[in-house]
């Protein structure tokens, strides 16, 4: 595996070099919107190293989120990956698939000390099913009985939302009897 690092967005970092398959990403971190938005502590980003060289990044923020489950209407608090991209030349070596690890347990760690619902994302359409492989469910509960080629998505969507769970249905199950 690789010796990742992690590291906040800063100033003094080059990131021009840094190009994913999606153009909306790569301007997200380019023209500096994510290191305004840190600075501004409005979301965080971190940069992915290997070996010095920039391979990826993330961006998370808290949001609220609505999450119609069981009928329950409210909105929770919750963690939301907004950004999350790897490098094409870094594409299908686990980077991607090691940062979500990193990404779902620092947020479940999160959850313990403040309260938050979930960890949510807008998942882009050709990666619904590298989300859902990795435990994400989709917020619209008919989505989840299906298999993902036969979703129907709305033609001007190009994100589906997606969240982990972090309430032990058990627990709560046993408090209600």
């Amino acid at each position: 595996m690789f010796d990742i690092e992690l590291i906040d967005i800063n100033a003094n970092e080059d990131l021009t070099k840094f190009k994913c398959e999606d153009p909306l990403l790569n301007d997200f971190l380019q023209r500096n919107n994510a290191y305004f938005e840190h600075i501004m502590h409005l979301s965080r980003t971190k940069i992915v190293k290997v070996n010095e060289v920039v391979v990826g990044y993330f961006t998370t923020e808290f949001r609220s989120i609505d999450i119609p489950i069981y009928g329950d209407d409210n909105k929770y608090p919750s963690i939301v990956l907004k950004c999350l991209a790897i490098d094409e030349n870094y594409e299908n070596m686990g980077i991607g698939t090691h940062i979500l690890e990193y990404v779902a347990v620092t947020s479940k760690d999160i959850s313990e000390f403040i309260g938050c619902r979930c960890l949510f994302i807008d998942a882009r359409v050709s990666k619904l099913k590298w989300y859902k492989d990795r435990g994400f469910q989709f917020v619209k509960a008919e989505y989840n009985d299906s298999s993902i080629d036969k979703i129907i998505i709305d033609i001007n969507d190009t994100t589906v939302e997606m969240f982990i769970d972090f309430r032990n249905n058990s627990i709560i199950e046993e408090m209600l009897d």
